[in-house]
C-alpha cells in the first residue's frame, strides 16, 4: 500500500477510532471535552484550516456515559493549511548539500560586518541541524506509516505526530536558508554600493580630466587663432600652435569619451545598487515570513505531540482495563504500560503548555518602543510595540503580532509583510496576507478572537486540539492544548 493510500485509509479509520475513544473517555474521565469545529466553506479550503466534524458533547459527572450501542460521536479531524505564500530563494546564492552543509556562490565575505558573519554561521548551523531533524522525522514518519497499516489508533496518532515534526523541521530549514539568503543579499548590496561609489569616484575623476583637457584645448586653439591672425607672427610658430591645438582637441575628445564611458559605468552601477537593495528587501520579506512559518509549525508540533500521546495513553488504559476485566496474566504489564503512557502524555501536555507560556511571555519581557508601522501604502505613527525579535513585533493596544522588519528612514519604521492569527482549531498560523491598518492600533480589533478564546477558557474544561487527522481528545488534568490569542498577549 502506498503512503498516500495509507494516509487516505488512515483518515477513514479515524472516524471509527474516534468514536471508540470518545466512548472510552466518557467512561474513564467525566471531564473530557471533545472540540467541535464548523466545516468551512469549500472555496476557502486551500487557504485556511479545515475540519470534518459531528457533534460530540462534553460529559459531566452527572451525565450518563453513552453506551456502545448509541450513535457514536465522531471527534474533530482538523487539518492545517499549507503555507499561503511559498517563497523561493531570493538570491539563489545559497547551496545546501544532502548533509545540510551550506555554501555561498558569491564572494561577499569581505563586505560583511562581524555581526553578519556570526549571524551567517549561526544560520548555517541551524540549516544543518534542520536537515538532520528532517532526516530523523522522515524516518519516524516512514516507520509510523508502516506501523499504522493495522489500523491501531495509537499508531495512527504517531503518523500525525511524525508529520507535524517533519513539517516543523522543513519550516526550520527554510527559515535558516532564508536567513542566509538575507545576509548574502546584504553583502551583495554592500559590495554593489562600494562598487558604485568607486565608479562614481572614477567618473568624477574622468570628468575632471576631460574638463582640464578641454580647457587646455580651448587655450591652445585661442593661441593658434591669435598667431594666425597676427601678420607679424612667425608662420612656423603659428603652424606649431595650430598643431598643438589640434592635438589637444583630440586629447580633449578622448577625455570626453572616457568621461562618458565612466559616467555610463557609474549609472549602471547605481542601477545595480538599486537591484541589489530590491533583492535585499525581498530577501528580508522572505526571511520574515519563513521565520514566522517556522515559529507556528514548532508550536503546532508541540500541540500535536501533546494530543497524540494522550491518544496513546487512552488506548493503553483501555487495553489494561480490558485485560484486567478478563483476568489476563498480562494485565499488570499492561497497567504499567498505561501508567507510563499517561506520564508521557502529561509531560507532552506540559511541554506544549510551557511552549505556549514561553511564547506569550516574549512580549511581556520584550522592550517596548513607539514606532511607525507601515502596512502596504498605509502608515500608522506612534504605535507602541514590543519587539519580539528581528522579524516580529506585538502591538500593545491590540495584542496582534506583526511579521516584518525595520527599514531605514527618518523615523523608526516597521514594515509589515504578514501577521499571526489563529486557525479554526485555535492554533497559531501565519495569515498569508497583510492585516488591515486598523488592526495595528484598535483595541477592539481582536474582539472576535477574544470571544473565541473566551469560549475555550470558560467552563474549566480542557480544550481538545490536534492536527492532520488525529482524533481530538484531552483528559482532565492533562491540560489544554489549543493555542489561542488574547487581547494584549498571544498565547
Amino acid at each position: 500500500m502506498s503512503d498516500k493510500s495509507i494516509t487516505r485509509a488512515r483518515r477513514t479509520r479515524l472516524a471509527a477510532a474516534g468514536a471508540v475513544l470518545a466512548v472510552s473517555l466518557a467512561v474513564a474521565a467525566p471531564a473530557v471535552a471533545v472540540a467541535q469545529q464548523d466545516q468551512p466553506d469549500s472555496s476557502e479550503s486551500s487557504e485556511s484550516s479545515t475540519s470534518t466534524t459531528t457533534e460530540a458533547p462534553a460529559t459531566s459527572s452527572t451525565e450518563q456515559a453513552p453506551s456502545a450501542t448509541d450513535a457514536p460521536p465522531v471527534t474533530t479531524v482538523p487539518t492545517t493549511a499549507p503555507p499561503a505564500r511559498p517563497l523561493p530563494q531570493v538570491t539563489g546564492s545559497v547551496v545546501v548539500d544532502d548533509e545540510g552543509n551550506s555554501s555561498i556562490k558569491v564572494d561577499i565575505d569581505a563586505k560583511l560586518t562581524e555581526d553578519e558573519k556570526k549571524a551567517l554561521q549561526t544560520a548555517k548551523d541551524a540549516t544543518k541541524a534542520a536537515v538532520d531533524a528532517i532526516k530523523k522525522a522522515q524516518a519516524l514518519l516512514d516507520s509510523a506509516i508502516a506501523a499504522a497499516q493495522g489500523g491501531d489508533a495509537a499508531a495512527e496518532a504517531e503518523v500525525d505526530e511524525a508529520e507535524a515534526e517533519l513539517d516543523a523541521s522543513k519550516a526550520e530549514e527554510s527559515a535558516a536558508v532564508a536567513e542566509q539568503e538575507s545576509i548574502v543579499a546584504a553583502g551583495v548590496a554592500a559590495k554593489a554600493q562600494e562598487e558604485a561609489d568607486a565608479a562614481k569616484a572614477a567618473a568624477d575623476e574622468e570628468k575632471s580630466k576631460a574638463d582640464t583637457a578641454q580647457a587646455e584645448a580651448d587655450a591652445a586653439k585661442d593661441k593658434a587663432d591669435e598667431l594666425e591672425g597676427d601678420a607679424a607672427a612667425d608662420p612656423t610658430e603659428a603652424e606649431a600652435a595650430r598643431a598643438d591645438a589640434e592635438a589637444k582637441a583630440e586629447a580633449a575628445a578622448a577625455a570626453r569619451t572616457a568621461a562618458e564611458e565612466a559616467t555610463k559605468a557609474a549609472q549602471e552601477s547605481l542601477k545595480a545598487v538599486g537591484d541589489a537593495f530590491a533583492t535585499l528587501d525581498a530577501a528580508k520579506v522572505t526571511t520574515a515570513i519563513q521565520a514566522a512559518y517556522a515559529k507556528a509549525s514548532t508550536l503546532f508540533a508541540a500541540v500535536v505531540k501533546a494530543a497524540t500521546t494522550q491518544v496513546a495513553a487512552t488506548v493503553a488504559d483501555e487495553r489494561a482495563k480490558q485485560l484486567e476485566a478478563a483476568g489476563d496474566a498480562e494485565a499488570a504489564a499492561a497497567a504499567k504500560e498505561a501508567a507510563d503512557k499517561k506520564a508521557e502524555a502529561e509531560a507532552a501536555a506540559k511541554a506544549a503548555e510551557d511552549a505556549k507560556a514561553a511564547d506569550a511571555a516574549l512580549a511581556d519581557d520584550a522592550e517596548k518602543e513607539t514606532v511607525t508601522v507601515q502596512v502596504g501604502d498605509a502608515t500608522e505613527e506612534n504605535v507602541e510595540v514590543a519587539t519580539i525579535d528581528s522579524t516580529t513585533v506585538e502591538v500593545t493596544a491590540s495584542g496582534i503580532r506583526l511579521i516584518g522588519f525595520y527599514v531605514d528612514g527618518p523615523t523608526r519604521t516597521f514594515k509589515v509583510v504578514d501577521y499571526f492569527t489563529d486557525d479554526e482549531e485555535g492554533n497559531v498560523i501565519v495569515a498569508g496576507e497583510l492585516p488591515e491598518i486598523g488592526l495595528v492600533s484598535s483595541e477592539s480589533s481582536l474582539a472576535g478572537s477574544d470571544q473565541a478564546s473566551a469560549s475555550n477558557d470558560e467552563g474549566g474544561l480542557p480544550v481538545a486540539a490536534i492536527g492532520t487527522g488525529v482524533a481530538v481528545v484531552a483528559v482532565a488534568g492533562v491540560g489544554a492544548f489549543a493555542l489561542s490569542r488574547r487581547k494584549g498577549t498571544r498565547s
